[in-house]
This record gives structure tokens, C-alpha cells and sequence, in this order.
């Protein structure tokens, strides 16, 4: 069984969860912008 603090710690991170769903799933790093060459290359 839990005891209170561990309860505590788990509400605590379901209300976290609940306030920022971004946490949840995984966070993929934004992609950097890319420019293409144009023109003759080398």
C-alpha cells in the first residue's frame, strides 16, 4: 500500500500532467530551420 507522501507525490504529478499537457508523450526537439542550396555548388 502507499503511504501518504507517496500518494502526495503522485497527485502532485497527475495535477501536473493535467495543467501542462505537454508533458505528456514524447517531447520531440524543435527542427531547425534548413535552407536548400540554390545555384551552382562546389
Amino acid at each position: 500500500m502507499f503511504d501518504k507522501n507517496e500518494i502526495k507525490k503522485i497527485n502532485e504529478v497527475l495535477q501536473a500532467n493535467a495543467l501542462d499537457p505537454n508533458i505528456i508523450g514524447p517531447t520531440l526537439p524543435p527542427v531547425p530551420p534548413f535552407t536548400l542550396p540554390t545555384g551552382p555548388t562546389g
